[in-house]
């Protein structure tokens, strides 16, 4: 019978634990509007432009950042 309730602390413990990590890796919707802001917005625009006109940043580096940010906590909280 010990195993069977250890097993069952174990298994509310990872449930625990999984429930943190989900909420911590999701966006609520403020911060979801705002990720959306910026990728909409005029200044990455121009920057991509000047990227694509002059080596400014290395054009590699700003593709990097926008895909990161893209998929930066994808899930959104409602």
């Amino acid at each position: 019978m010990s195993n069977l309730s250890e097993l069952r602390q174990l298994k509310e413990e990872y449930i625990t634990q999984y429930y943190i990590i989900h909420e911590q890796s999701r966006l609520t919707a403020t911060e979801d509007n705002k990720k959306q802001e910026i990728l909409r917005s005029p200044q990455l625009n121009m920057l991509r432009r000047l990227q694509s006109s002059i080596s400014l940043l290395p054009g590699e580096q700003l593709n990097t950042w926008q895909e990161n940010l893209e998929k930066n906590k994808k899930h959104v909280i409602n």
